[in-house]
């Protein structure tokens, strides 16, 4: 097959002469679909002027950046896309439907467009077609109205923005979007890299494919810009030009912006943000988070729009107005899963009383101001064709609404917003100094990889279903704390004080509890796999129907001093699950493990005297040097168990189940064995009965 040019950097270097040609002549058909496109993508001149190509890859970037062993061949977009639309394609089961992934801010909507506007300025094939549109409600009927959809592209933005995802779940939105855009010729679809929690594992197991419900579709992830792109889009956007015949052509703020984009760090290379590189000249400091980053660029911008205010429209506005103004439309657009608000709205939401209050001047007058903004080339708020309110990026109004929260403007309690990977991002930046102001969808405060400055921090506030995972809580204070039903998933609590401590139902799952102490706490029903409690004390904790698959409980060895096994006496661990555990040394004296599930567990030098392990499931577990004195065995399992040197002295073995089991050494006795079972099994390799 002979390969068809769709896009390529040549034609982006031509395409803003034509746009322009296009834009003056006010006959031309192809203006109606410009002004489409403005108002719902953004400016496609300023697009074109400044567009850089950004490369891709088959490994998510971010993986890159926490791993140094992983590497990925970088390719450009244009190219990848290019051999996507000539590929070859047998079967419609997924492979004619490629996701592009990215995180915010790295240019998604922009590929999309600068592959539509080279269709519509004509440097496409003839015999192809192609559709743009952004996904929302009406998108399944739009797709059912294209005409010729073997011979049409579609482009299909932001599925992260789909409101239908959440009612229905992003999983069968997917398919009812794949299945009814099975039949175009080509289909191209982007979404925020962390916007798939449903799919997180086995859809990303291929490299260059993600794979759901029997569709398997090709994935590629924007790259990061390099250091050259960089430097290629400052040049463009500070040109060289006769007025600078001084210092060799060189427009000077070519190096200062290129001296304060290296001091950033990595989030010069995010579109978005270079987009905006003269605010950042205004506003950044070395050092500064990304959070802080979208701090300053309110602000200059907002500081600018006043002082045009106040010299041109002769309105003195209040800036602090001004930012309530913009949050509350923020808001407005979060819960409604709107991209655009009219004037009107705008003038509703300004004199509602719980707003009006919050205002330094009158409603009216910042009303005009709104109206009054400069819709520039930086601004940070626009308008569509029809006059509505949009802002420039998504990642302005996620912010708007996470910095609202900071200010006490907006209240994320009581039906808290729907929070995006971005929002989250800079929830974490405010939490470290503000804690307790954001909730997560089940009004559990949202602590998301929250890093503990004090012991203490914690102690006074309600923790029932928090969100904490992947947090640093070592040496916390949480004594006495209600953590029900609470999230720390990955969390590290080394040596944290969580005695009395409620964690009823709450998912420890990879935790690290090392030297911690849990005395009396209720873990009933918690998720407890893979977590690591060496050298934990557990006396008297609620373990019932706890999940401990994986979970290691051994001595521990930290900087040579050497410190006892878990210890669980008088623990609770009825119906528990703690197969593949590692309890080797744990002192389990008194503890309660009636009816739980033990299997292929490592028990050696383990004290369970005096324990109640009746009707437990502990078959193929190692038992060798363990101490069962008096301990209650009444109808346990433990097929094929090693007890090899173990003290089974006054131990109750009635009816358990020893078939298989090694003895070696231990010192069961005979009355022992004549109550126990050891059952007949058949002997594969000698095809024989044996006892």
């Amino acid at each position: 097959m002979e390969t068809t040019s769709f896009i390529s950097t040549k034609v982006a270097t031509k395409l803003l002469k034509v746009l322009i040609k296009v834009l003056k002549n006010s006959v031309d058909k192809r203006n109606n679909e410009l002004v489409r496109i403005n108002d719902i993508f953004g400016n496609c001149e300023e697009l074109a002027k400044f567009y850089i190509q950004p490369d891709c890859q088959q490994v998510n970037p971010a993986d890159e950046l926490e791993d140094e062993t992983i590497s990925s061949i970088r390719a450009g977009v244009f190219e990848t896309i290019n051999k996507f639309l000539n590929r070859d394609i047998v079967t419609r089961d997924g492979a004619s439907q490629m996701f592009i992934l990215a995180d915010a801010g790295m240019g998604k909507t922009s590929l999309l467009m600068m592959v539509k506007l080279s269709h519509l300025m004509a440097f496409w094939p003839k015999n192809y077609q192609c559709k743009l549109l952004k996904l929302g409600a009406t998108t399944l009927s739009d797709i059912n109205d294209i005409e010729n959809k073997s011979q049409t592209v579609l482009l299909l933005d932001s599925l992260d923005e789909d409101t239908q995802c959440k009612q229905g779940g992003t999983i069968n939105r997917l398919t009812k979007i794949l299945e009814a855009t099975s039949c175009f010729y080509r289909v191209v679809i982007t979404c925020r890299t962390q916007f798939f929690p449903e799919t997180a594992g086995s859809a990303f197991n291929t490299m260059g494919k993600i794979s759901f419900n029997n569709y398997d579709c090709p994935l590629v992830y924007l790259s990061l810009f390099t250091d050259e792109q960089v430097d290629e889009y400052l040049e463009k956007r500070y040109p060289r030009s006769l007025k600078f015949l001084f210092n060799q052509f060189y427009n000077p703020k070519l190096y200062d912006a290129k001296q304060s984009i290296r001091s950033i760090g990595s989030l010069q290379f995010r579109p978005f943000l270079l987009s905006h590189v003269e605010t950042l000249l205004e506003s950044h400091r070395q050092g500064a988070t990304e959070y802080e980053l979208y701090k300053g660029l309110v602000d200059t911008w907002l500081n600018r729009e006043v002082i045009k205010l106040r010299q041109h429209h002769d309105k003195n506005i209040n800036k602090d107005d001004l930012l309530k103004a913009c949050i509350w439309l923020a808001e407005t657009m979060q819960r409604q899963g709107r991209h655009t608000v009219a004037l009107k709205h705008i003038q509703q939401l300004c004199h509602c009383d719980s707003h009006i209050i919050l205002l330094e001047d009158s409603a009216d007058r910042v009303i005009e101001g709104i109206d009054h903004i400069d819709i520039g080339t930086n601004s940070l708020l626009n308008r569509n064709s029809y006059g509505e309110f949009r802002f420039s990026h998504l990642s302005i109004r996620e912010f708007l609404i996470v910095y609202g929260v900071e200010l006490g403007i907006l209240v994320d309690k009581g039906d808290p917003f729907h929070k995006t990977d971005n929002m989250i991002k800079f929830i974490k930046t405010v939490n470290k100094n503000k804690v307790g102001m954001f909730s997560n969808e089940k009004n559990g405060l949202l602590l998301t990889g929250f890093k503990l400055l004090d012991s203490r921090q914690l102690s006074n506030f309600d923790l029932k279903y928090a969100s904490l995972e992947e947090s640093d809580l070592r040496n916390a204070s949480l004594s006495f704390i209600n953590l029900e039903g609470a999230n720390l998933q990955g969390a590290n609590l080394d040596k944290a004080n969580l005695e009395e401590t409620n964690l009823k139902g709450a998912n420890l799952q990879g935790v690290s509890l090392q030297g911690a102490n849990l005395q009396g706490a209720n873990l009933q029903g918690a998720n407890l796999q893979d977590a690591c409690l060496n050298g934990a004390i557990l006396d008297n904790a609620n373990l019932n129907s706890a999940m401990l698959t994986g979970a290691q409980l051994t001595i521990l060895n930290l900087l040579q001093q050497k410190m006892s096994g878990a210890s669980l006496r008088n623990a609770n661990l009825r119906m528990a699950d703690l197969s593949k555990a590692n309890l080797e040394d744990a002192n389990l004296t008194e503890a309660c493990l009636t009816s739980a599930k033990l299997q292929a567990s490592l028990f050696s030098r383990a004290n369970f005297s005096n324990a109640h392990l009746d009707s437990a499931d502990f078959k193929s577990s190692i038992f060798i040097e363990a101490n069962f004195e008096n301990a209650d065995l009444t109808q346990a399992d433990f097929g094929g168990c090693d007890f090899t040197n173990a003290n089974l002295q006054g131990a109750d073995l009635t009816g358990s189940d020893l078939t298989q089991a090694r003895l070696t050494g231990s010192n069961i006795t005979d009355s022992q064995r004549g109550v126990a079972i050891f059952r007949k099994y058949k002997n594969e390799k000698l095809n024989e009965i044996v006892s």
